[in-house]
């Protein structure tokens, strides 16, 4: 039962490590201009204070962007004059194939060498 046990943490940790590095590595970062009339669904602002973080659906009113969407707990929102940089998130084909490739071949590597290994599987 103990290896039942084992083999669930393995996985989880095989999963999130997965979703952590396709949800960051896949996406590159580009500069925008505060400019535009509309925002795109999810933008990253930097501020004076070199403070960063993300909006998503958000919404210009009066001078300010504030968050459109709620993911629990308050929208944030910053004054355009407080912007220091503004920019879009885009999938990164350079970035992304690589990272696809490796984890395509890596898993089915790591599975192997940690059933080998006695961790998952019961050994060879």
């Amino acid at each position: 039962m103990p290896r039942q046990n084992h083999s669930n943490s393995f996985r989880a940790i095989v999963l999130m490590s997965m979703v952590t590095l396709l949800l960051s590595a896949c996406t590159s970062w580009h500069p925008i201009s505060t400019e535009a009339p509309a925002f795109p669904d999810r933008i990253r602002i930097t501020t004076e204070s070199l403070d960063r973080f993300e909006l998503r659906d958000a919404v210009l009113v009066g001078d300010t962007a504030i968050e459109g969407s709620l993911r629990g707990g308050d929208p944030h929102s910053v004054r355009l004059v407080d912007i220091r940089l503004l920019e879009l998130g885009q999938i990164d084909p350079g970035r992304t194939i690589p990272l696809v490739v490796g984890l395509v071949v890596g898993i089915p590597l790591g599975l192997g060498f940690a059933c080998a290994a006695g961790l998952i599987c019961g050994g060879l």
